[in-house]
């Protein structure tokens, strides 16, 4: 897991890995692998590991990655996101409100026509 260069993998991926080891072993995989079993084998194993549940994803991590990976994830420029978005709303609301513009402005002319 550490050869990626990643801190953190997913339970999901790992079992995914294993399945496809067992069938490169020849072995079934007819069954579906408990990833349960799977974590507390691998918690179990190294004792360096930790599981994290993450809504509806387990997490793996190194005890000495994770601080590591959660400055990487502070870091990330939120106020760019930001100002993509404020954009993107100036542009909608500019847009809505010519078109109700341009709606009024049509509905007076036919009012003055009538």
């Amino acid at each position: 897991m550490r050869d990626t260069g990643k801190s953190i993998v997913k339970l999901s991926n790992v079992v995914q890995l294993y399945k496809s080891r067992v069938q490169q072993l020849g072995g079934d995989t007819s069954q579906r692998i408990n990833a349960t079993r799977l974590k507390e084998k691998l918690v179990a194993q190294i004792p360096d590991l930790e599981a994290h549940k993450n809504k509806y994803e387990v997490i793996l991590s190194f005890k000495t990655d994770i601080g590591d990976t959660l400055m990487e994830a502070t870091r990330k420029d939120h106020d760019s996101d930001a100002v993509s978005l404020m954009r993107a709303a100036a542009i909608i609301r500019k847009d809505i409100c010519d078109r109700l513009c341009e709606n009024q402005a049509f509905r007076a002319k036919i009012e003055i026509e009538i």
